[in-house]
């Protein structure tokens, strides 16, 4: 190679690698240089546009003669003049000009330009929010056919050192700039709060923080009215403060702020006419809500068994009101303690969903307060509980149990023990005795796999039945009427279902759902009334409520009469639905008038004849009938669905709500109304107790004798509005028919149920818990309590005795059966929720 030709191959070779440097830097800066859209393609126009302005890079002199802005919002439209936005005169200046957002700078040659954003030559006026350092830009953009849809930027200067602006796109489709009704700049930290104009709300409220990609809608809390007013309400009140639109930026009445060095936390607090905001930010998660009309007092931080901090908030309502919240965990209010406020050393934990507890172990007592949901007040309610421990010695706390040195060994209390068990008696002051019953024992029980799968599946009956006792088909009632409910969801939408009751009466129809009475009037269904009736819920799936109402009612002259099902009473009502007669009924079903004028009323009593002033004519029982029809179907029945007795001729079918008695003698028919199980997961039975038959729902017992005649009702509510049924031993029960008592699961609950007394009393109860199956042998009842994530306990309950004892065993394994031999040999046979894993272990091993 010639030294000529040599030469211009180094030549070639440098300015390749000078070349290839530059483009570098260029694609390493290209996020400043660039629109945040990253165009495929850019207009010829544009880029003669970028290239001309790129060259004209003006000097510092002019640069303090050019516009700057004073005030904000700035409305931007297109002018070749430029508007500086922020300048440090260290460091550099933002501007706008032509449709640019641009950054000019000092460097080692002097001033360099570079053009952080273009804006599209399409796009309406360009709204500027200066807060300080932090930028907030907000446009419409327009396509080719016409549609704006809202653009959003946010242009961080707080950090120039050696480093350009940072330029954020924020992902917004649903408000515009031009919708801003106000915005209140705050400074530490950095925040836009917004109102926006909304048509179906009211209006909204964002907050932004720079920096982020998207705008955060503020989640509302409503302070209790005592009205019974639900969230909607409340947020329909709300919408009516809509504030005016504002020509400059807002400010804050109050603001706030909390340190907490213990965990390097600091929340913020801002108060204005509607309430308080609190920002907070946890795990790298903005936390923002509003409440509604409060002002924020005061906080303390909380610390739980592991060391994780929750900030607890003192606050005052619009009636001076005091209640505790817990912003970063929930959206509850907490009724105020004082003792939990004034002093230390209190630890939190929650136990379940969002109930709470507060723990502390100091000298030789355990308080303990615990927060329960109160339906009514809707608030959280607590109680307080001092345990001495003058007997016992505290050793430690791992995770969720404490460990204590007692007489007899080793011991646990469980926190989730604590804060969900109901003591028959209530009391503030405890003495934890060694045979308390809220210590665990700790066996090192080991339980046996068992490698032959048990069988659990209930057991099917096959049985014909006529079809008249199946569900009505939809067809029987005109297409208007159905259309009409449609319209309205009568029927319910979303996780509420609601029962309808149809009547056609002198050619009108006539529809009663929950406690609404509509009348259909030219397609529609319009509602007449508000009645004074009782409703029947059904939970299933703990979120899904189906609500029955009144099984059937009647018109005559100006008066209505309705059988109101589920408060056990027929009523009177005039034109206006007041309540001008009633007269007892124990499930009434079906009222009509007879020939004779009378009121002829069906219930699980039989059949009563009234007269129109709801006086008794007569009474009697229900007759048996033959079919309406010789058409059959047949159904499968669960084993405790069907019933007979060897020395009687009825055969009992359960069927939904409905009870068919069937003669097998005559082949006549008779069927009641019932109703359903409250809990889904509940399993109604029936069952042959002490020469009376009986169907065994999960809140109430109906009692009747061989003969099919109805005798009695034993009710025992569940005790909560919500569906605290266990999926798991659920409406298990024993009967003990020499003293006349069935004990049964009901949800968190072990009823005693006496049928000859009719008292029901709890044996036990721990809220929220996951119970298996009820066992029984020699006088001893066995059931497991699932208490929490990494906790389970056998609950051994003599009866003898009157008392229970608690063994911690392994998790995720609940009480299932017994499997009986000698007294060596019988166990508990134990499996897992899906019945796919067993183990045992020997009765003998647990005494």
């Amino acid at each position: 190679m010639s030294k000529k030709t040599s030469l211009l191959f180094t030549l070639f070779i440098f300015t390749f690698l000078i070349s290839s440097m530059i483009w570098y830097w260029g694609k390493e800066n290209e996020t400043f240089v660039t629109d945040l859209e990253k165009k495929t393609t850019e207009t010829i126009e544009e880029n003669e546009i970028i290239q001309e302005t790129s060259r004209a890079i003006p000097d510092w002199q002019e640069i303090q003669s050019w516009n700057r802005v004073n005030d904000t919002p700035l409305s931007y439209t297109y002018t070749e003049d430029p508007i500086v936005l922020f300048v440090d005169d260290d460091k550099g200046a933002l501007y706008v000009q032509s449709n640019e957002l641009r950054y000019i700078f000092p460097t080692n040659e002097g001033l360099d330009v570079i053009n952080l954003l273009a804006f599209e030559q399409t796009l309406d006026d360009m709204k500027f929010w200066i807060n300080d350092s932090h930028i907030l830009m907000g446009g419409e953009k327009m396509d080719h056919e016409g549609n704006k849809t809202p653009i959003w930027y946010s242009v961080d200067c707080s950090n120039l050192e050696g480093a350009l602006p940072e330029v954020t796109k924020i992902i917004e489709n649903n408000y515009s700039a031009g919708e801003v009704l106000t915005m209140t700049y705050v400074s530490e930290p950095n925040l836009f709060y917004m109102t926006i104009d909304d048509e179906m709300f009211g209006f909204d409220e964002l907050i932004y923080q720079s920096g982020q990609h998207q705008f955060e809608n503020l989640q509302l809390e409503f302070m209790n009215d005592n009205n019974g007013n639900s969230y909607i309400e409340a947020r329909e009140q709300y919408e009516l403060r809509k504030p005016n639109r504002q020509s400059k930026p807002d400010q804050f009445d109050q603001f706030q702020t909390f340190v907490f060095t213990e965990n390097n936390t600091t929340i913020y607090t801002f108060e204005d006419v509607r309430g308080t905001i609190i920002y907070f930010k946890q795990d790298s998660n903005l936390q923002f809500r509003r409440y509604v009309d409060y002002k924020i007092d005061e906080f303390k931080m909380m610390f739980d068994g592991n060391g994780k901090g929750y900030p607890i908030g003192l606050v005052t309502d619009a009636q001076g009101k005091n209640f505790f919240v817990l912003p970063t965990k929930n959206d509850n209010r907490l009724s105020q303690n004082s003792l939990l406020w004034k002093q230390d050393e209190w630890n939190i934990f929650f136990s379940y969903r969002d109930n709470v507890s507060f723990y502390k172990i100091k000298e030789d007592e355990l308080h303990f307060i615990r927060y329960k949901y109160d339906w009514d007040e809707d608030i959280y309610q607590f109680k307080s509980n001092i345990y001495s421990l003058k007997d016992v010695t505290f050793i430690e706390q791992s995770n969720t149990l404490f460990k204590f040195e007692t007489a007899d060994g080793y011991q646990y209390l469980s926190l989730y023990d604590l804060s969900k068990y109901v003591s028959p008696v209530e009391q503030i002051e405890q003495t934890l005795h060694k045979n308390h019953s809220l210590w665990v024992h700790d066996t090192d029980l080991k339980l046996m796999d068992e490698l032959e799968k048990k069988d659990t599946e209930p057991e099917k009956i096959l049985a014909e039945l006529p079809s008249q006792f199946f569900p009505i088909d939809e067809e029987l009632f005109p297409e208007t009427l159905l259309q009409a409910e449609d319209k309205i969801c009568l029927f319910g939408c979303g996780d509420i279902s609601f029962e309808a009751t149809r009547k056609e009466i002198s050619n009108q129809w006539y529809v009663i759902s929950r406690t609404s009475l509509y009348t259909l009037q030219n397609g529609e269904l319009i509602e007449i009334a508000d009645l004074p009736i009782k409703t029947s819920n059904h939970m299933a799936f703990e979120s899904y409520l189906y609500v029955k109402t009144a099984q059937d009612f009647t018109k005559f002259d100006e008066n209505w009469f309705i059988a109101d099902t589920y408060s056990h009473r027929i009523l009177k009502l005039n034109e206006q639905f007041e309540i001008i007669g009633e007269y007892g009924v124990h499930l009434p079903e079906k009222i009509n008038m007879n020939e004779e004028g009378h009121l002829q009323i069906e219930s699980i009593a039989g059949v009563t004849f009234l007269d129109t002033n709801l006086n008794l004519i007569n009474a009697q029982l229900k007759e048996f009938h033959p079919p309406i029809s010789n058409i059959v179907e047949e159904k499968s029945f669960d084993k405790d669905h069907l019933y007979q007795n060897s020395e009687s001729n009825i055969k009992w079918f359960l069927y939904y709500n409905t009870l068919i008695q069937y003669n097998t003698d005559t082949g006549l028919y008779r069927n009641f109304f019932v109703g359903s199980n409250y809990a889904a997961n509940s399993k109604p039975r029936l069952i042959n107790m002490n020469q009376q038959i009986s169907i065994l729902f999960d809140d109430r017992m109906l009692i009747f004798n061989t003969e099919g005649n109805w005798l009695k009702t034993i009710s025992f509510p569940r005790s909560s509005k919500e569906g605290d049924g266990t999926s798991f031993g659920e409406s298990t029960f024993y009967i003990d028919e020499q003293n006349g008592v069935i004990y049964l699961i009901q949800g968190y609950k072990l009823l005693k149920i006496n049928i000859i007394t009719n008292e029901v009393s709890t044996l036990f109860h721990q809220n929220d818990n996951y119970l298996g199956n009820l066992l029984y042998h020699q006088n001893v009842m066995y059931f497991s309590v699932h208490s929490g994530p990494n906790e389970n306990e056998l609950i051994i309950f003599d009866l003898n005795k009157g008392d229970f004892r608690r063994i911690k065993i392994e998790t995720d394994y609940y009480t299932k059966q017994l499997q009986a031999g000698n007294d060596q040999e019988t166990k508990i046979i134990f499996s897992d929720q899906f019945g796919e894993s067993w183990k045992s272990v020997l009765l003998s091993a647990l005494h």
